[in-house]
């Protein structure tokens, strides 16, 4: 194997026990429980190249575990740990030596995608790093001697210092100790090895924790509950479900738990593909239809390995636009639009999402099937002690086209457990805690205190309605007409955080205010029905820029509205209408003029 390459053992096939919560775990406060007993792969022989040599400048630098984790009496002021960045090398010097040095190799990978092009750029370019210290949100027992561990942030400079980025979002990586490596009996945020496939007694365990312990992630997303417990198959009666069991397509039973599906299509034909329509809806009911060679080699790959996944896990029902949805039973009364009105309950009901964000439905889900190494960037510095490169999932999210699709927008924000295939890793996000994932070790500070939770309610209610504008705006859709449909579970939001309607996109209450959108990007008029006094009446970002308008300040919005005079506001009652109608919410005077 040569270094730096997807690791993995054959050894390692035995790796089935994972870390459980116990009572003796528990740290002063009562309500606070950590994870023990994580097992880790073994580090398989061969890792490094028989020439392998630290340089001259990465030797100088006498890094040792030791340096990786943080113990009482350590002063990250010092001049070793400090702010002040030090220097790896010249781009062009490491790339020359990136040949013996494991260092050098592993700084360069790690920075692949930010990389200059010396001829077009400019340059000389150099490489620099800092030291960052991670800490654990909850306390380690008394035992544990290093609560924290250090990681090396490197990064490209010009000559001058200036930082050099090329990717569309900030890139900030992260170099870490592996765990097996770590001079500490506690592991938080050290690396660790993953496997070509994923383990899924792991992901179970994660799901596990969070089902026992994290009240808050349970049921509907709390924006949008109700006073009744939510029954899918009662609010949409043509509800339909994967039965990944029977292999076939099922109305929704009652109380179905079931996983989501949360994809990109991409530049798929729908021609091509299996999908539920009403002269095969009968036939794909049938026990074992999925699996047929009329219709297995129809459906995506990134639907099969969700299918897997689900199966995987213990659960039964999945869900997915293509197949759950008659997609040619359109019309007035259709099933298709009571499917595509409430698409934030059937993400919000999910017990789990499944969410491809590298891909498109063609593209698999990485570490499901059999198949080559996923890759792990690993580099042996000297025997006994490797370092690791440790993507962060953040990144590539907001990198990637799902962050761009209009649709995946609700997707995201209503689905209270995630299962995010990012960087060839699986990361399992919930309400309560911080990201799961593959490739480091955060068990122990999966549990938080009882009650708390990490995504509080925003105190800004006007703030918050027009950062979920701001970000809708930044998105695109493949059909224009889906402009309203793609947003409408957050008028559930909009009606409880300001008690607003929406008016073409415009919620009806500060109805002046939210007119005064401005365009952050250039922008082009959408046809259709959509008007132009709305944001969405043309493609591109705009803000509803009230701070810049009047005040930041809510306290004094407020008191506006007590003294300034309403302008009285009518929309067509049809877009090739004459007739109007006024814009008028009961609730604004009521609940805001005071």
């Amino acid at each position: 194997m040569s270094a730096g390459m997807c690791v993995n053992s054959p050894s390692a096939k035995n790796y089935s026990v994972h870390g459980v919560l116990t009572a003796s775990d528990s740290v002063g406060d009562s309500d606070i429980q950590i994870i023990t007993d994580i097992p880790l792969l073994p580090v398989p022989s061969g890792l490094a190249k028989p020439t392998d040599k630290l340089c001259d400048s990465c030797k100088a630098l006498e890094l040792t575990p030791r340096d990786f984790v943080v113990s009482p009496g350590d002063d990250d002021r010092s001049e070793r740990y400090g702010q002040m960045e030090r220097l790896f090398g010249l781009v062009d010097d490491m790339k020359t030596k990136s040949a013996r040095c494991p260092l050098c190799r592993l700084v360069l990978r790690t920075l692949a995608p930010e990389m200059p092009d010396e001829k077009e750029e400019g340059g000389p370019f150099k490489v620099t790093f800092g030291w960052m210290t991670k800490r654990t949100r909850i306390p380690h027992p008394p035992s544990d001697d290093a609560p924290t561990i250090r990681i090396i942030m490197p990064g490209v400079r010009t000559q001058n210092g200036v930082p050099f980025f090329r990717s569309k979002s900030i890139f900030m990586p992260e170099i870490g100790i592996l765990a097996n490596d770590a001079p500490t009996p506690y592991k938080s945020f050290c690396a660790r090895l993953i496997k070509s496939q994923i383990d899924f007694a792991m992901v179970r365990n994660w799901i596990d924790v969070c089902k026992t312990h994290h009240t808050l992630c349970a049921g509907m997303h709390p924006d949008l509950e109700r006073d009744k417990p939510v029954n899918l198959a009662e609010d949409i009666p043509s509800l339909r479900m994967i039965d990944v069991v029977d292999s076939c397509i099922t109305l929704a039973p009652h109380d179905c738990k079931y996983v989501a599906l949360s994809y990109v299509w991409g530049q798929i034909d729908p021609r091509t593909i299996l999908m539920s329509l009403k002269n095969n809806i009968a036939e794909l009911g049938k026990s074992g239809a999925l699996l047929t060679s009329e219709h297995y080699d129809k459906i995506p790959l990134t639907i099969r390995d969700a299918m897997l996944v689900v199966k995987s896990i213990g659960m039964r029902y999945l869900w997915v636009d293509s197949l759950c949805i008659v997609q040619d039973d359109i019309g007035e009364g259709g099933s298709k639009m009571q499917a595509i009105a409430k698409m934030g309950l059937v993400y919000g009901a999910a017990a789990l999402t499944i969410m491809s964000i590298m891909g498109d439905a063609n593209t698999g889900l990485p570490g499901v099937r059999p198949g080559p190494m996923r890759n792990q960037i690993i580099e042996e510095i000297e025997p006994g002690f490797r370092l690791a490169f440790m993507p962060m999932h953040q990144y590539s999210l907001i990198a990637s086209t799902y962050s761009t699709r209009g649709w995946t927008y609700q997707e995201f924000q209503f689905s209270r457990r995630k299962l995010m295939f990012v960087d060839g890793q699986i990361v399992y996000v919930c309400c309560m805690t911080s990201p799961c994932r593959e490739d480091a070790v955060v068990e122990y500070q999966h549990t938080v205190p009882k009650g708390s939770n990490i995504y509080s309610s925003a105190s800004n209610d006007i703030g918050a309605v027009s950062n979920i504008l701001f970000e809708y705006t930044r998105r695109s859709l493949t059909n224009i007409t889906d402009i309203y449909h793609a947003i409408s579970a957050f008028g559930v939001i909009f009606q409880r955080v300001i008690g607003a309607k929406l008016c073409h996109g415009v919620p009806d209450v500060f109805f002046d205010w939210f007119l005064l959108w401005q365009p952050r990007a250039l922008q082009s008029r959408r046809s259709g029905v959509t008007p132009s006094w709305s944001w969405s009446g043309w493609d591109g970002t705009s803000a509803p820029d009230m701070w810049d308008w009047y005040t930041s300040s809510i306290t004094k919005i407020r008191q506006a509205q007590k003294t300034r005079t309403w302008i009285i506001w009518y929309q067509r009652k049809a877009h090739d209408s004459e007739e109007c109608i006024r814009v008028d919410n009961q609730n604004t005077t009521r609940r805001f003029i005071r």
